[in-house]
């Protein structure tokens, strides 16, 4: 999310690929167009829908709600909890105990 408190070293100029379109802190003015950066690695509903249905399934890994400026890491290796905007609430958890039941239902 703070890309720039995670990696202070990181220039976008001294890489051929561009990351996140750029956008090195990504908050709740920033949603649409995080969004719209990572659109290729974006899962749909059916996607998922689809994935389970062949026996294998997906795993949330995070959890950024904008809305409630909420940042929840799933991955134990490492505290991406801690790199997050300011106002933001960042935390260690398993990313399904904070969706809806219907998008937990998905994941199950």
């Amino acid at each position: 999310m703070d890309y720039k408190s995670y990696n202070p070293n990181y220039d976008p100029k001294e890489w051929n690929e561009v990351f996140r379109n750029n956008i090195l802190e990504v908050n709740e003015g920033k949603a649409n167009d995080f969004c719209k950066a990572m659109e290729n690695q974006e899962f749909l509903l059916h996607d998922i829908r689809m994935n389970k249905s062949d026996g294998s399934r997906f795993v949330l890994s995070v959890l950024i709600d904008f809305d409630s400026r909420l940042y929840v890491n799933g991955y134990y290796d490492i505290l991406l909890e801690e790199y997050i905007p300011k106002n933001w609430v960042g935390i260690f958890d398993d990313p399904l105990k904070h969706v809806p039941d219907n998008v937990k239902q998905l994941f199950e």
